[in-house]
């Protein structure tokens, strides 16, 4: 009776610390890389609005992959992914003017987004200007000013998996 017991434990432990580990050992990098397409245009700054349409956007492609990310014809290589934690106080904290935590709120974020935020780096460690959010399953590629934490996105794409 006992060796039966010990048995059932054994293996109850066994399997536990598998898939423990399977569930660990999966990243949310693995979970964003892969081609992509279009699905909507959810913010333009009103200072960009005149150059960006849904129209523009809809046969772009884009590849987010370990080591590059391109979106149509633009590429980037030897790229790499800083990788922050979104929470309730993310959007205040990183997109500091007032105005600018409000709208983004109205668009994709809300008092209580879960997710992440991917800083996308070249081998130079220098942002190349874009940044991608995963937001429960949602996907944004964002194209940031220069000095987003004071003007925020240049515009904000809603993507899909192809």
């Amino acid at each position: 009776m006992f060796n039966k017991i010990f048995i059932i434990v054994a293996s109850i432990i066994v399997v536990s610390i598998t898939i423990f580990s399977v569930v660990n050992s999966y990243t949310a990098e693995d979970d964003i890389e892969g081609e992509y397409v279009f699905v909507d245009l959810s913010y333009v700054s009103p200072i960009s609005s005149t150059f960006w349409t849904k129209e523009s956007r809809e046969n772009i492609r884009y590849v987010i992959d370990k080591d590059y990310f391109s979106i149509g014809d633009d590429k980037w290589l030897n790229t790499s992914y800083t990788k922050e934690k979104i929470d309730s106080v993310f959007v205040q904290d990183n997109y500091g003017s007032e105005l600018l935590t409000k709208e983004y709120t109205r668009i994709f974020f809300s008092k209580n987004s879960n997710g992440y935020r991917y800083i996308i780096v070249d081998e130079n460690k220098k942002e190349i200007g874009y940044h991608i959010f995963r937001i429960g399953e949602e996907t944004y590629i964002c194209e940031t000013f220069e000095d987003y934490k004071k003007n925020g996105f240049v515009k904000v794409e809603k993507i899909k998996k192809d």
